[in-house]
């Protein structure tokens, strides 16, 4: 099982979703606006960069990881604007929920 946090700008979140739930993906968090700086630089409150990020939390199984990044990938090159976003793997190496077997009815 992995965790792949996603920030990008919050005018893209909807877009990220969108390809976030044509994959396996079993369970996702949005924060959406939050404060932060991108990997360009550029906070909130700048003339350049006067909106906010989100950040996006994405629980899936490890072989449903590659195609998710190739495709965030794909989107990320589109376009210049694009270029901000950022994707982190994480192991996860203990998890309390429910699942697939255990969820209650």
């Amino acid at each position: 099982m992995k965790l792949v946090v996603i920030s990008v700008g919050f005018e893209y979140e909807d877009l990220i979703e969108a390809i976030i739930d044509r994959h396996d993906v079993e369970h996702y968090l949005v924060y959406p606006r939050i404060d932060g700086r991108d990997s360009d630089g550029y906070h909130e409150g700048t003339q350049v960069h006067p909106g906010n990020l989100s950040a996006i939390h994405v629980r899936l199984a490890d072989d449903a990881v590659q195609p998710l990044l190739d495709d965030l990938e794909h989107w990320r090159r589109e376009k210049i604007a694009h270029h901000h976003l950022e994707a982190i793997v994480l192991n996860i190496e203990g998890w309390i929920g429910p699942t697939q077997n255990n969820a209650a009815p």
